[in-house]
């Protein structure tokens, strides 16, 4: 019996390894190539309302939770799908993430000291939930979606 114990220590490892977080991550480089690779949604994890010009995409996506974040470049061109999926909200209405990824800034997370969002982005909440944190000044922008969001405080 002592001769199984070894393969059974390495059979425990293993299942453990195997049964963490199911979380992913890339970098795409523009709308069409997220769609190309399924991550546009229907059925994918980005939104079709992100601005046209969204490049340089980070995603990360937990997929036993439905979290999302992503970090994108654009410009603020054609806003025309974004505002009519989405409404302009102030910093005060937004919803920061509970979880992060650490490339995820200070600014928008739950650790962060003030409870003002800054003033460098123009935020929307979208019909789905999630939010936009979008650059005044063509720098990074955000978009953030985890269940429950709504239904937690300020």
């Amino acid at each position: 019996m002592n001769h199984l114990r070894p393969w059974l220590v390495m059979f425990c490892l293993v299942c453990a390894a195997c049964s963490g977080p199911d979380i992913n991550e890339v970098v795409l480089q523009n709308l069409e190539d997220a769609k190309a690779k399924g991550f546009l949604r229907e059925g994918g994890w980005l939104p079709p309302y992100l601005p046209s010009d969204s490049n340089r995409i980070r995603l990360r996506y937990d997929i036993d939770t439905n979290e999302i974040w992503a970090a994108f470049e654009s410009s603020g061109g054609n806003l025309e799908t974004l505002e009519r999926e989405c409404k302009t909200i102030g910093a005060s209405e937004v919803r920061s993430v509970r979880t992060q990824p650490r490339w995820w800034p200070e600014s928008m997370s739950t650790q962060r000291q003030s409870r003002q969002f800054p003033n460098s982005h123009m935020y929307y909440k979208c019909i789905d939930g999630s939010f936009i944190a979008l650059s005044r000044a063509a720098e990074t922008s955000y978009y953030w979606f985890q269940p429950g969001l709504n239904d937690a405080p300020r």
